[in-house]
């Protein structure tokens, strides 16, 4: 007689589990890309996380302007002590002290009084002794660890004084004519610094993803072969895609921008048009790349895994969640091939600083060329997929 008991119930169904477990592994292991995407992604992580993200920037730029060249370069030495400071840039002329910031060429100028040195043991009270520092709030938690050092380097300076039997008086007076002016951030509000960025990561996205879906989704769906009778070319399919798409990422930029201003009290110094300009031209460089990667995968779950292997890196180097200046040689290269590495600064020198469009272009062009090679790419292979 035949056992048809629960337990030989069980292990037959048991069995059956397994040989359907079996068959998916091979199925996966036979899915190149798909395998290759599981086993990157989190490698990509661990490397990311590991070697280039750091909490703690350093090699922050600087500059010393006014006071004597004895004292800029104690100024200057005292800031190398810290650690955090290079490019330490000295006899600039007080009156482009700001302007260097404003064009991004310093995050912090350190402006010193004309008539007494920064570390005199003595400073007459009826002379201006006040030094400026000027930092860029626009990416404060670049700066802010360097601040922090730089203080506590210039504290023990005056406790060394102190113990060489310095004027304690009087370096204690220096000390307290220090003012520090936060451009462009005031309260050093994180918001501020995170929403210009927010942008960008909602329009690449979004752009990414639809474009990504595209291709695949047609494939599946079988309206592939409907693109296949109609009398249009490659270029002419990739165009008639990017238009209702290009819509949509209008939509969001005007819809993140008014919610960023009114909601969160960002505020907007630049040029709107500007900013929708090179904002549509960012989306325009996602799309595409999403193209090309729906013309190379073979269904929708790779291409969202396509997806995520482009913008989870986007993320984390392009200074966006955490400080660039604070990344390793090699990320900061890799970061600076990234559209959104570019589109950061871009957002937050139009809605912080209001630069001007002259020095945007600077940071468009590099989206231009990718938005380019992606685009060619694009289009050779849905021309290779028409044919």
């Amino acid at each position: 007689m035949t056992d048809h008991g629960p337990l030989f119930s069980f292990r037959e169904t048991w069995r059956r589990i397994l040989a359907v477990a079996f068959v998916e592994g091979l199925r996966l292991l036979r899915d190149k890309t798909s395998f290759s995407l599981i086993v990157a992604v989190p490698v990509m992580q661990i490397i990311l996380f590991g070697a280039a993200v750091n909490l703690d920037p350093k090699n922050v730029s600087l500059a010393v302007v006014g006071g004597s060249p004895s004292t800029q370069q104690l100024v200057a030495q005292v800031s190398e002590k810290t650690g955090y400071f290079s490019s330490i840039q000295l006899g600039v002329e007080p009156e482009q002290a700001t302007d260097l910031i404003a064009r991004g060429l310093v995050s912090v100028v350190i402006e010193l009084p004309n008539d007494a040195a920064f570390f005199d043991d003595k400073v007459s009270d009826d002379l201006d002794g006040t030094t400026t520092v000027f930092i860029d709030g626009s990416d404060a938690g670049a700066v802010a660890p360097a601040l922090s050092a730089l203080q506590r380097e210039m504290w023990r300076q005056v406790a060394q004084r102190l113990a060489e039997e310095a004027d304690l008086e009087g370096l204690t007076h220096s000390r307290q004519q220090v003012e520090t002016v936060w451009l462009y951030n005031p309260e050093r509000d994180t918001t501020w610094t995170l929403l210009p960025g927010l942008l960008g990561v909602i329009v690449m996205i979004s752009m990414l993803m639809l474009g990504a879906l595209s291709l695949a989704r047609e494939r599946e769906q079988g309206t592939w072969e409907a693109l296949l009778m109609m009398p249009t070319t490659a270029a002419e399919v990739l165009a008639g895609k990017v238009f209702p798409y290009i819509a949509i990422a209008f939509v969001q930029v005007i819809l993140v921008t008014v919610c960023a201003t009114i909601g969160f009290g960002l505020p907007f110094m630049g040029s709107v048009l500007l900013l929708l300009v090179g904002t549509l031209l960012f989306a325009f460089a996602h799309l595409v790349l999403g193209f090309l990667l729906s013309a190379v995968v073979e269904n929708q779950i790779q291409a969202l895994q396509g997806a995520v292997a482009f913008y989870l890196p986007s993320m984390l180097l392009s200074g966006f969640m955490f400080p660039f200046s604070g990344m390793p040689g090699w990320a900061q290269g890799a970061g600076n091939m990234l559209p959104l590495t570019h589109y950061v600064r871009f957002a937050r020198d139009i809605m912080l600083k209001g630069s001007p469009g002259a020095e945007a272009a600077g940071f468009l062009a590099p989206i231009a060329l990718f938005a380019l090679v992606a685009g060619l790419m694009a289009l050779v292979l849905f021309r290779r997929r028409l044919d």
